[in-house]
């Protein structure tokens, strides 16, 4: 996949993840995105001087991950630019609980379920991994749910536009 080094960034206020999955595919060039991560305090942008294609916005429990090869990639873009938006990580549970994203969650999800109920809320995975962790195609995202080990409960989750691999595999159209 894509992007692999991290922007430190300030202070942010709360983001609201179901606002920020609208901007997926969008570049950073997008004024409303750009605009939604200024007024969030997040003012650092992806460079390829800089190496950062990650953004980890500070006590929000999310990151955020673009790529510069989103059209090689066969990844969605909506908007001009270089840096496409293209991923967005939401942790529930953690050790440091100023780090877990306490917004309001898509697709029927909340920070108490365990895979049963994921399972039982979302239908069936269209691939359960080695590990136990379940992913989804829902609306045209993937989703990604990542359970503690003994899956009784859903620590963090990814939501993904796809990429040609996924397609392959066939995750999601």
């Amino acid at each position: 996949m894509t992007g692999n080094k991290a922007c430190a960034l300030d202070s942010i206020t709360a983001m609201n993840l179901l606002q920020l999955i609208e901007f997926l595919g969008h570049t950073t060039a997008h004024a409303p995105l750009d605009k939604f991560l200024h007024d969030h305090g997040v003012k650092k942008r992806p460079s390829l001087q800089h190496g950062g294609f990650l953004i980890f916005p500070k006590k929000t429990g999310l990151s955020l991950d673009f790529t510069a090869s989103a059209e090689n990639d066969g990844i969605l873009q909506k908007s001009d630019g270089v840096f496409v938006f293209w991923s967005v990580e939401c942790t529930l549970l953690e050790d440091k609980p100023d780090e877990l994203y306490k917004g309001p969650l898509p697709f029927g999800l909340n920070s108490t379920m365990n895979r049963d109920s994921v399972r039982a809320s979302l239908g069936s995975p269209r691939i359960t991994y080695e590990n136990g962790n379940d992913k989804y195609c829902i609306d045209g995202l993937l989703l990604l749910c990542v359970y503690a080990k003994d899956t009784t409960q859903l620590i963090r989750f990814t939501i993904a536009l796809p990429d040609n691999d996924d397609r392959e595999q066939g995750l999601c159209p």
